[in-house]
């Protein structure tokens, strides 16, 4: 804009708006802007430019649907998410400095719009007209290399061109409402050459049909600490501060320790233990004390302490540091001791209980030490077997210490993200940063078995829960790096969505929780069926890093009945549909049920930005 007011064009662009300055000081100019050019807005104002910072604001509608107003569309300016559309539509930039930006708004299912701005003066800009941007529905998708998606929501019918491009179909149906109620929802997919899965009805709730039973013993602990803790504050009590004088700054050779029974009146067994780890090296950091009515061979406690010592900073330097410290001691406490069991297969390997953290004279079964218990179960059986699992055991609860000492007077972390952070933990303390533990091979294949019938944010305490809090955690750490962890347990935040926002918030390129969990799913499937890509991102974002699921059995759907669980996905897979010239899909029933469609191309062949199936139809 010269001093004049005059707005200047220096090229055409495609676009369905015009960038002013703050409509109270220029004038609205009429421009009329083409698609399939390029435009450049200089926008030249009276007095200095070259420097300062500018803002852009205004409203994002669709083009397709009534011009409804568009919530959740990214708009990037020179790489980087600026700004996110709220529910009406509306965007506001923080300041950016001036200069030539690439501008795009993006959104899941909706073609990427962009053109180039030329910002050579300061100021609060806005589009003077909406900006409408076309979905894909109409004669495309997302073509994520080598990968053809669409994003379907309830209530869609569409027709696909195949034109024999495509030799897969994966249909994954999620859901990530949470709430107990059942519904239906029917997914219907056919070909012309007869492979199809016509009559997937999809059922939202709890299910019955799978012996889903809690650990009675872990929901006993998790809820003695915490009705425990909130008495202890409400008294006045901080964690990790004592007045005791008794402090363990000499290391005993001998010494009582009060032991969680798991019962139903919470009570305590003094156990006495003697120390058989102490380490010369002044970078240990743990004593092991072992129960005096175990028999332990040295040579094991000695390998499970330097395995503790070879790992301790790692785990610090992923998941935080330790805030608390009950007995100004250095070191932590491990004490090996029968834990509880059944015949049944129940029992328990290791548990953090934070009562520890406490004086002794406000808690009385406090041992007032940084300490985990670690129990002996098993190691007659096998006792290289035992002392695998119980080193990945330790790590596990060490997170758990961790984490409480991070969230202490803040927002406590739901369980399901606490496990999975503690798995993570068994991954980078025993294989390293990066690395995938084998002991932690059974909650994949648990997951795998059984997808469908969790609710990843509701605990019940079982297997199931476990498997599937490591394999979006797994995701996440893969997808955003493992540095990311420590976000987790130090973040700021205090909401009822603390647990979803922050990963949104530590991702910083999705708008939602939910893109996140279909973009999880999605992963899984792409992984199981062989998906390769020579995009480092998209293979981030569609790949596990450190595992390898085509390893493991996946009985993902091909025919009939489908029930899962609400909070969950299932998984379709359509394979050999080389021939096929047309894919009809189908979704009708419960809103909260949406579909995502990915098509991968023939064997040998490849999609392109130019050559990918067309959706012909939809309604």
């Amino acid at each position: 804009m010269d001093k004049y007011g005059n707005l200047k064009r220096m090229n055409q662009v495609w676009n369905a708006g015009i960038l002013l300055k703050g409509p109270m000081d220029v004038k609205k100019l009429s421009l009329v802007i083409f698609l399939g050019f390029c435009l450049i807005f200089a926008l030249i104002g009276c007095g200095d430019s070259g420097g300062g910072t500018v803002t852009i604001s205004g409203y994002v509608r669709d083009f397709s649907y009534s011009y409804t107003y568009l919530e959740g569309v990214k708009v990037d300016i020179g790489g980087k998410v600026q700004a996110i559309t709220n529910s009406s539509g509306y965007f506001q930039t923080p300041e950016f400095p001036t200069g030539t930006y690439t501008v795009s708004f993006v959104k899941n299912g909706y073609r990427t719009y962009s053109f180039s701005v030329f910002f050579d003066q300061p100021g609060d800009f806005q589009f003077s007209t909406n900006i409408y941007i076309s979905s894909t529905t109409y004669g495309s998708g997302i073509f994520e290399s080598p990968s053809f998606i669409r994003d379907l929501n309830n209530n869609t019918q569409l027709i696909i061109d195949t034109q024999q491009q495509v030799g897969s179909l994966i249909a994954i149906a999620y859901d990530t409402n949470t709430s107990q109620n059942y519904s239906l929802t029917n997914v219907n997919i056919s070909t012309d050459i007869g492979i199809g899965l016509s009559t997937a009805a999809v059922n939202g709730g709890k299910l019955a049909d799978l012996n889903r039973s809690s650990n009675i013993y872990e929901q006993r602990l998790r809820d003695f600490d915490r009705r425990i803790n909130q008495q202890l504050l409400s008294q006045g009590y901080m964690p990790g501060v004592s007045r005791d004088t008794f402090g363990a700054k000499s290391v005993e050779p001998q010494l009582t320790f009060f032991k969680y029974n798991f019962d139903e009146n919470d009570s305590f067994t003094r156990v006495t233990a003697n120390l058989r780890y102490n380490s010369d090296n002044i970078n240990s950091k743990c004593l092991i004390y072992v129960d005096e009515n175990q028999n332990i061979d040295d040579t094991y406690v000695t390998q499970l302490g330097q395995a503790f010592d070879s790992y301790y900073n790692t785990i610090i330097t992923y998941f935080g540091d330790l805030a608390v410290d009950i007995d100004s001691f250095d070191k932590v406490y491990i004490l090996l001791s029968e834990l509880v069991h059944e015949d049944n297969g129940y029992y328990i390997l290791g548990y953090f209980s934070s009562i520890n953290e406490f004086p002794k004279y406000a808690q009385p079964y406090s041992n007032a030490k940084e300490m985990l218990y670690l129990t002996t179960y098993l190691y007659g059986d096998d006792p290289s077997a035992w002392l695998s699992s119980i080193k990945s055991t330790a790590a596990h609860e060490f997170q758990h210490l961790i984490n409480y000492s991070c969230r202490n007077g803040k927002e406590k972390t739901p369980t399901w993200i606490n496990e999975g952070l503690s798995m993570l933990a068994e991954d980078i303390a025993i294989a390293g940063p990066g690395g995938h533990n084998p002991e932690l091979d059974s909650r994949i294949e648990f997951y795998l078995k059984y997808h469908e019938y969790d609710t990843l944010q509701d605990w019940q305490g079982d297997g199931l829960d476990y498997a599937s809090a490591y394999m979006f955690m797994r995701y996440f750490a893969d997808r955003y790096g493992e540095d990311k962890l420590k976000s987790i347990n130090t973040a700021n935040v205090i909401s009822t969505n603390y647990y979803t926002d922050a990963f949104v918030n530590i991702a910083g390129d999705v708008s939602s929780f939910d893109e996140l969990f279909v973009d999880w799913l999605s992963a899984v499937a792409l992984d199981y069926v062989g998906y390769q890509t020579s995009d480092p991102v998209l293979s981030k974002k569609y790949l596990y890093q450190t595992l390898n699921l085509s390893a493991f059995e996946f009985p993902m759907e091909t025919s009939g009945y489908i029930d899962m669980a609400r909070g969950s996905g299932t998984f379709i897979y359509l394979p050999n549909l080389a021939s096929a010239n047309r894919i009809d899909v189908g979704i009708n029933g419960d809103s909260q049920i949406k579909l995502r469609l990915i098509m991968l191309p023939v064997a040998g062949a490849s999609f392109s930005s130019s050559n990918v199936p067309s959706i012909v139809r939809i309604q």
